[in-house]
């Protein structure tokens, strides 16, 4: 066992060296038998009342997936660009699910993916919360890979007729700067216990072993994936594997292949949630938000960088920058629901 070294959470369950397959709610569930214990943050409530006012009848609350998706906390850098960190998703998803004025939630979703583990993980969450009240996704520019992913188990799918959908697979790698090191003279003493323990190291590249190895891990978390969407568009396995393969599709041909439901914005969206909900007059005072607003200061910043970021000429150098910048996040050897292209639509 240590030396094959690389499990998935299946082949980890099957060989005895975990008991349990379960994020931190569900194990509470498993173990006391209870629901999980409520939780009270007054500050970010409060703000919350503040900010949104409004009836307490009748809400629709709209949470926001916009960015890459990672493990931890969301976040915003120059560098890096928009981040959804799964723990700040999922604390406002079930913020949303416990707050009894709340009857639907519409979730945006404008995501490339991300990893693989952080879109189950925010998967769970969206799970217990169609248990309770309906849920509709909003595809905004892009749902795709791990953005499609979390959308899958909704009840509706809105998109535009020119969003990204789709981008069905998965993928895995990491930067082999062995030779750099050699070239810049650096060495290094490795201590090792296990033939596979360096498979993620960047200082050697992947053995005939390890690649099929990790195959393997790919070809079934691949497989996992198409399961999970035909399970959340009832469709097919095969019809789902037509259509997958990576590929990306329009929203509007993403409706006629039954990825999507229909075409439509946001406001489109909080409608078709308040009929699911049976709420007949869905008023502005009944629009919630589950996100941090940017102050008017930080508004003008962003737009200020952005615009200098596509008409300077270090505009296309900027672009490249933030490309790069990505791979060492994407190609870590954690597998990725990630579109491993950019694409722009002019």
């Amino acid at each position: 066992l240590v030396d094959r070294g690389l499990f998935d959470v299946s082949e980890a369950l099957a060989e005895g060296l975990i008991d349990v397959v379960a994020d931190a709610p569900s194990l509470w569930v498993q173990l006391t038998g209870d629901e999980d214990p409520p939780r009270l943050s007054p500050l970010p409530y409060l703000s919350a009342a503040l900010r949104d006012g409004g009836s307490s009848s009748g809400a629709v609350a709209v949470v926001f997936a916009d960015g890459t998706i990672v493990t931890g906390v969301s976040g915003r850098s120059q560098v890096d660009g928009k981040m959804v960190g799964s723990e700040t998703l999922i604390e406002r998803l079930r913020r949303a699910r416990e707050d009894k004025s709340i009857r639907a939630v519409v979730l945006r979703v404008n995501s490339p993916g991300g990893s693989a583990l952080a879109s189950d993980l925010i998967v769970q969450e969206i799970k217990r919360l169609r248990g309770v009240k309906p849920l509709v996704i909003s595809v905004g520019n892009m749902a795709a890979s791990g953005g499609y992913y979390i959308a899958a188990p909704a009840d509706r799918i809105l998109a535009s007729s020119l969003s990204i959908t789709g981008s069905i697979g998965v993928y895995t790698g990491k930067l082999d700067v062995g030779g750099l090191y050699d070239k810049l003279g650096v060495s290094f003493e490795v201590l090792q216990r296990g033939a596979n323990a360096d498979i993620f190291s960047d200082l050697t590249t992947f053995t005939q072993e390890q690649r099929l190895r990790i195959r393997q891990q790919l070809e079934a978390f691949y497989g996992r994936f198409l399961d999970h969407v035909a399970n959340g568009r009832s469709l097919e396995v095969e019809a789902v594997g037509e259509v997958a393969q990576g590929r990306a599709w329009s929203g509007a041909r993403a409706v006629e292949l039954g990825l999507v439901d229909e075409l439509g914005g946001l406001s489109e969206a909080v409608a078709v949630a308040s009929a699911l909900a049976g709420i007949d007059d869905p008023t502005p005072t009944g629009f919630r938000t589950f996100h941090r607003e940017p102050t008017f200061f930080q508004r003008v910043f962003r737009q200020f960088i952005d615009q200098n970021v596509r008409t300077t000429p270090v505009g296309p150098a900027a672009r490249a920058l933030t490309w790069w910048s990505q791979l060492p996040r994407t190609l870590d050897g954690s597998p990725q629901f990630h579109t491993p292209w950019r694409l722009s639509v002019e």
